[in-house]
């Protein structure tokens, strides 16, 4: 089992304590890092309508910092898919990734 502790008070860094200010422009810049993450999570849901394997589709992904993969990748066709909802989780892992820096969003 992996235990993953995000903390909320208090960071030692360098040997320094973070202010609050600090902390919540940290908290900022992590929101808008994953963004990507949103948006791939869209993109999967709308390929998964647009090939025909599902008439409606949520795809929830869930993320820790300092981790690459997302902890969880989520498909819920809310009984409309083709296929179980297993199989077409599996398809959408395997087209997309879901690494929040390779998403193309904010590539120039």
């Amino acid at each position: 089992m992996h235990v993953l502790v995000y903390p909320i008070c208090l960071i030692v860094t360098d040997g320094s304590f973070v202010t609050a200010n600090q902390w919540i422009t940290r908290r900022v810049t992590i929101v808008v890092f994953l963004f990507p993450g949103a948006y791939i999570a869209r993109q999967a849901a709308k390929s998964v309508v647009a090939s025909g394997l599902a008439k409606r589709c949520l795809v929830q992904i869930s993320y820790a910092i300092g981790v690459a993969q997302p902890l969880s990748v989520h498909v819920d066709t809310y009984g409309t898919g083709s296929k179980p909802d297993k199989a077409i989780l599996a398809a959408v892992l395997k087209a997309f990734d879901f690494r929040p820096g390779a998403t193309p969003v904010f590539s120039s």
